[in-house]
């Protein structure tokens, strides 16, 4: 701290110490200071380009083609830059993680015979084997951050 304080008389040092204590604890309130804003830049000093947000801050997309250059950006983010690369792969590990597990049981207060359930259990497991379902929802997860949204479809197929 570079500030000197004039002589002060006693009764009035307590309240001088207490003056340099409390600018002290600014200053280093200052210095400790992190800037959020800070991980928007480069390390060459160029701002990132903000490619969404909520609030009144974000950009509205205003037609298919700035939205199209949007995902462009996200799409080669996710595939050159070592960050996005990690966080979408964490949140994948942290939302699919070994795979959802699905249950089949009886509505309380309705009787259903076990045979009924083994069969329905059977259909479910035939449907998350048929369908990779542990990878389908890995791609989900990787869609839904990636493009900002994800559709499923299923198809009738001859065989139910």
């Amino acid at each position: 701290m570079n500030e000197t304080f004039p002589t002060v008389p006693p009764t009035n040092r307590r309240i001088a110490h207490l003056q340099r204590r409390l600018l002290e604890n600014f200053d280093q309130l200052w210095d400790d200071f992190v800037d959020s804003s800070d991980a928007l830049y480069d390390v060459d000093g160029s701002r990132w380009t903000q490619v969404g947000g909520h609030g009144q801050s974000a950009a509205a997309l205003v037609d298919q083609q700035q939205l199209a250059e949007v995902r462009a950006q996200c799409r080669k983010l996710a595939v050159e830059n070592e960050f996005a690369i990690n966080g979408h792969e964490n949140r994948i590990s942290y939302i699919v993680g070994s795979g959802h597990s699905y249950q089949v049981t009886a509505r309380k207060g309705f009787a259903v015979n076990d045979e009924l359930l083994d069969e329905t259990r059977g259909v479910v497991d035939d449907f998350i084997r048929q369908n990779s379902w542990h990878q389908r929802q890995q791609e989900i997860v990787r869609r839904k951050d990636r493009d900002g949204e994800c559709f499923l479809r299923l198809f009738a197929a001859p065989d139910g």
